[in-house]
This record gives structure tokens, C-alpha cells and sequence, in this order.
């Protein structure tokens, strides 16, 4: 399999089962196709994709009925044979390698996965939330030294995903933390509107001897209590923590909320408790 087929499947594979949230841009070795060893046309023609530009040639916009978004062909680039946007919000910078689909005496898929890896190390403005991966093309030699080399302790430390592309459009190795976004943002908004509803139930469960709150002003404090959640979660139980929610309290007091108010809805949805109100901890003996 060729590394265009690799890329482009990989593309596919992407758009179709949606875990990308824009266009795919693929990167095709211009030397190749004038050379008659790949033709990208029929190729995505035959895949069902259709170019919908006006550009002469080869390189430009293809779609396919049914897809959310467009395949965008380019020639061979610095920044990755494959980039696109996850769903779960990080760029996806991959490298592609071609190989051999059978296994023979003089199989060289060793030598072309260590290429590749070398390829990915040397892309050009890489974010450091970005997803890198190399693909390459389904074989039983293949496979083997991605679920050997994936568990390789650098390979682990800088995040490197090696991926298995295959004709009948499966890809093996892909992160779960990328291709579970919509579950992730649906458990994430399901957190998000429990946390709303506590906070609003503080709101309405004021003391007597405390001004009523207004409907118009529970966003206020409902926003107090997302940016604390947030930075609740970083700070856990250190000092810091309670330093910078001290601070989040007297922000959010100079925008017109109740000190009381903001101290109970921290206590009460957020568990977090002044280190003054706190119970003094026993003195070892």
C-alpha cells in the first residue's frame, strides 16, 4: 500500500465515523502522482469522493455524499501527510509510510516504521496539545511491531500513537481519549448542569434573615461556580488552592454577588470549606 492510500484511507476513516470536527487536509508527494505511481482522482473517485473546486488538477476539494465535512488534497508538506481537528478539541498531526501488505524474505516493514517514526519527530509547528501519530498499512508484520513498539517507554513518554490502517477501512491503535469526545462532552455537560442546579438550589434556599436572591441574578453565581469548579480541579487540597478561591470569592464580591452566598455555594457544591471554619486538626504526640 502506498503512503498516499494510507493517508487518504486514514481520511476517510476520520470523517466517516465523525471524530473530526473540520475539514481533513492530506498531503500527497507531487513527485509520485507525475510519476504515474499513485493517481489521487480515480483513487477517491472509486471511494466515492468527488472533487468540488474549480482548480485544474489533482490537488484541491473533494467531498463525498453523506460526509460532514470535505477532504482537502494538497502536495506534500512540512506539517504532517495528515492534519485535521478532533472532535475533542486537539490538532491531529499524523505521518504516513507505505509498505508491503504480504510478508516476504526481503520485507523491509521494520526499517520503513523506524523511517516514519523519524519523519514525525521533524514536523514543522506542532502544538503541544496536538495529537501526533504515525499510520501505517495493514499487515500482520505491521501490526506486530505497533503492538510491540507502542508499549516502548519514549514512545509512551512523548505521546506517540502508532496506528494500523487496513483496506477494508478499519484503523487499529487510535487514542480513546480522541475518539470518545462526544460521550466525554456529553458527561461533561451532564456535570455542568448538575453543578447549575445546585447553586440554584442554594440560591433559593437562602435564611430568612438574608436578602431574597433574583432569578436575574443567579448567572453571576452560577459562573462563580463553574470558574471554581474549573480551578478546583487543578488546585486539589493545597494551599494554593485556598489562597486562589479566596480570591475567586472577593472577584466575584466586587462584581455585586454576597460574600455569604458565594462561601455557602463553595461549601455546598464544591466542598470546600475556609481553613478558618475548618475543625482544628489534632497535635501528634
Amino acid at each position: 500500500m502506498s503512503e498516499a492510500e494510507v493517508s487518504l484511507r486514514l481520511a476517510f476513516w476520520l470523517i466517516k465515523k465523525e471524530h473530526v470536527s473540520d475539514d481533513v487536509f492530506v498531503a500527497v508527494d507531487a513527485r509520485v502522482v507525475e510519476a504515474g505511481k499513485f493517481d489521487v482522482v480515480p483513487f477517491l473517485r472509486e471511494n466515492h469522493w468527488r472533487k468540488t473546486d474549480s482548480a485544474a488538477g489533482w490537488q484541491g476539494e473533494y467531498h463525498q455524499a453523506g460526509a460532514a465535512f470535505r477532504l482537502v488534497v494538497r502536495s506534500k508538506s512540512e506539517y504532517g501527510d495528515l492534519v485535521g481537528r478532533l472532535k475533542a478539541g486537539r490538532d491531529l498531526r499524523v505521518e504516513a509510510t507505505r509498505g508491503p501488505l504480504t510478508t516476504r524474505a526481503d520485507s523491509e516493514e521494520r526499517r520503513l516504521t523506524l523511517e516514519v517514526l523519524g519523519q514525525l519527530l521533524t514536523i514543522r509547528d506542532v502544538s503541544r496539545q496536538a495529537v501526533l501519530a504515525v499510520a501505517l498499512p495493514y499487515s500482520p508484520r505491521f501490526a506486530g511491531f505497533a503492538e510491540r513498539w507502542r508499549e516502548a517507554p519514549l514512545i509512551q513518554r512523548f505521546g506517540i500513537h502508532i496506528l494500523v490502517v487496513g483496506r477494508d477501512g478499519q484503523v487499529d491503535g487510535f487514542p480513546e481519549f480522541a475518539l470518545d469526545a462526544s460521550r466525554r462532552h456529553q458527561e461533561a455537560a451532564a456535570v455542568q448542569e448538575t453543578l447549575d442546579d445546585m447553586v440554584k438550589g442554594v440560591l433559593s434556599r437562602v435564611t430568612p434573615d438574608f436578602p431574597p436572591v433574583k432569578p436575574a441574578e443567579y448567572p453571576a453565581y452560577i459562573d462563580f461556580a463553574r470558574q471554581a469548579r474549573r480551578a478546583r480541579e487543578k488546585w486539589g487540597d493545597s494551599l494554593t488552592g485556598d489562597r486562589d478561591m479566596a480570591e475567586l470569592v472577593k472577584k466575584w464580591t466586587s462584581k455585586g454577588c454576597a460574600e455569604e452566598l458565594l462561601l455557602r455555594i463553595a461549601h455546598k457544591c464544591l466542598d470546600w470549606v475556609p481553613p478558618e471554619d475548618r475543625p482544628a486538626t489534632p497535635s501528634p504526640n
